[in-house]
């Protein structure tokens, strides 16, 4: 279930279980929650950004001044950073 499809159960249910509140405490808790999810619900969902080469490419050279190698010529770290923003994009999507 995406966080979308929650929160417009949770609206349902909100607006729904608004005909049995009776206090006016509770009324008016029902109308701000619903106004929250309401908002939520509106914003736009942000697309993934991921790496860039150049990126990526300035994150090899960290990597191997890190490593006091003096280059930027690691083999396999490029790979490994791309791996990582793939789980990433699997799982934000």
């Amino acid at each position: 279930m995406t966080k979308d499809e929650a929160l417009k159960l949770a609206l349902e249910a909100l607006e729904n279980g608004m005909k049995f509140v009776w206090t006016d405490p509770e009324r008016e808790a029902g109308f701000v929650a619903i106004d929250a999810i309401k908002e939520a619900l509106a914003q736009p969902q942000r697309p993934w950004v991921g790496l860039t080469d150049e990126e990526v490419e300035k994150l090899d050279c960290v990597q191997a001044l890190w490593q006091d190698e003096g280059e930027c010529e690691i083999h396999g770290v490029k790979e490994f950073y791309r791996n990582i923003e793939a789980k990433l994009k699997e799982k934000n999507t």
